[in-house]
């Protein structure tokens, strides 16, 4: 791996991050891998970031908005190589619902025992743009805005359908065995058929986002700092087989 390269991975709720930080914790020595707990302010992730021997460290994980992130990083004078995981807006409205209004956490009081409808309503009301996949990518969960985001600093976007090869490449890069895991998995109880029924205008900028991804608006992102090596050294040993394989086939 080369020395400068560090990742960031920008977990977004509700994205099988869990599984994806649990899978690293486990195979990355602990001073090479930095887990941001919890939802921390900018001046909390300035803070870790300053503390943290990022000399050492090689992958950054948390529920860190990227706009926070990247005003944190930037004091540091270390370049990152970032990637996301998104998922099926409603998908993960089902799942962001269970696990929020179950949730024992403080911070999560205002979702305790909400129906589902009224999770939708008070989601809608605009009281906690966090709860969108836009939001940690853009301050103002606008899907416009995300999308320059993602495009100008070229954040690797990844499906929930894509995980096994965001697994793979990093297995590759980081040079550890990384297997795939769910972990953290959210029981649905609620019946999907009804969702039509549900006020979900809070979940379109996260539909747009999601196309784009679903669509491979951020294919060229993809094949740029995980996947684009991976690639060219296919390419260089399928060359290096055909020219061992010349000679033999002219001999003949």
């Amino acid at each position: 791996m080369e020395p400068k390269m560090k990742y960031f991975f920008l977990h977004v709720s509700k994205t099988a991050g869990t599984s994806l930080r649990n899978a690293l914790r486990e195979k990355l020595p602990p001073d090479e891998f930095l887990i941001v707990e919890g939802a921390p302010s900018r001046e909390t992730v300035r803070e870790i970031l300053e503390g943290a021997d990022l000399n050492k460290i090689r992958l950054i994980g948390g529920h860190i908005p990227n706009w926070t992130f990247e005003e944190s990083a930037n004091c540091t004078g270390q370049s990152w190589v970032k990637f996301a995981v998104l998922r099926e807006p409603f998908d993960r409205l089902l799942s962001l619902y269970h696990y929020l209004s179950a949730s024992d956490h403080p911070a999560h009081a205002c979702f305790k025992g909400l129906s589902i409808a009224e999770f939708c309503e008070f989601a809608s009301s605009g009281q906690r743009p966090d709860l969108n996949m836009c939001y940690s990518f853009s301050p103002t969960g606008s899907y416009d805005e995300a999308h320059k985001v993602i495009l100008d600093q070229n954040i690797a976007i990844y499906t929930i359908k894509d995980l096994e090869n965001l697994f793979k490449n990093l297995r590759w890069k980081l040079k550890i065995p990384l297997a795939m895991r769910f972990d953290n998995k959210s029981k649905k109880t609620i019946d999907v058929k009804d969702v039509h029924t549900l006020n979900t205008s809070f979940l379109e900028e996260d539909i747009k986002l999601y196309k784009a991804a679903e669509e491979n608006e951020f294919s060229k992102i993809r094949t740029g700092p995980i996947e684009k090596i991976f690639s060219e050294l296919c390419i260089k040993y399928k060359e290096n087989i055909n020219k061992r394989l010349k000679p033999r086939i002219s001999a003949r």
